[in-house]
């Protein structure tokens, strides 16, 4: 029986077989041969699609960047309990990701780790997968008793918390990191709650 990666038409076949090889060994690490031969994809096929290796990385990049977004966006919204619990609960499902075997990192944070910092297309694919992250967890605090300021800062900050605790994951390979930061969540909860600040 032929394996799911079979059955998909060759453009997918080389987006998921890119995604993955990138994510393990990196983006220049990984020659567009290889791809091909794993994907079992002739190379006029990437070359029509894409125009150039540039242009299929930055393919594979929002492609597999879309895909983190729409899972991690679908976790939160699956989360139970009431606003502080699910923002906390957010690092859970952070520990459950960085806990699997196939877990490397943010594949947009490691792509501008290896890549030309001038790069104005791979900049702005990271500006927009910033931005729609920062829209996730707004939405996510939106239902905190708190003033719409302190809502906005604190959105930051939890994006900073989710950003340090998958670089610090990544690094160490364990999940500790999102345990970390849903402490430190806790404590930035604690100060934003209008009736704790009135008690400090």
């Amino acid at each position: 029986m032929p394996s799911p990666i079979q059955t998909q038409r060759p453009v997918e076949r080389l987006l998921a077989t890119a995604a993955r090889l990138f994510a393990r060994h990196g983006i220049n690490a990984t020659g567009i041969d290889r791809i091909l031969v794993e994907a079992g994809v002739a190379k006029m096929t990437l070359y029509n699609n894409f125009g150039s290796k540039e242009g299929f990385v930055l393919a594979v990049l929002e492609r597999t960047a879309a895909a983190w977004r729409n899972w991690f966006a679908a976790a939160l919204d699956a989360l139970p309990g009431g606003p502080e619990e699910r923002v906390l609960g957010m690092f859970g499902v952070l520990g459950g990701w960085f806990a699997r075997d196939d877990f490397f990192g943010c594949p947009v944070m490691n792509a501008i780790a290896e890549s030309d910092k001038d790069d104005v297309r791979l900049r702005r694919l990271a500006e927009a997968h910033e931005e729609a992250l920062r829209s996730t967890i707004r939405d996510l605090v939106a239902g905190l008793d708190a003033e719409a300021a302190d809502r906005d800062g604190l959105a930051s900050m939890l994006v900073l918390l989710v950003r340090g605790a998958i670089a610090q994951a990544t690094l160490a390979r364990t999940a500790d990191p999102a345990r970390a930061a849903a402490e430190a969540a806790r404590l930035l909860l604690s100060g934003v709650a209008p009736e704790r600040r009135g008690a400090a």
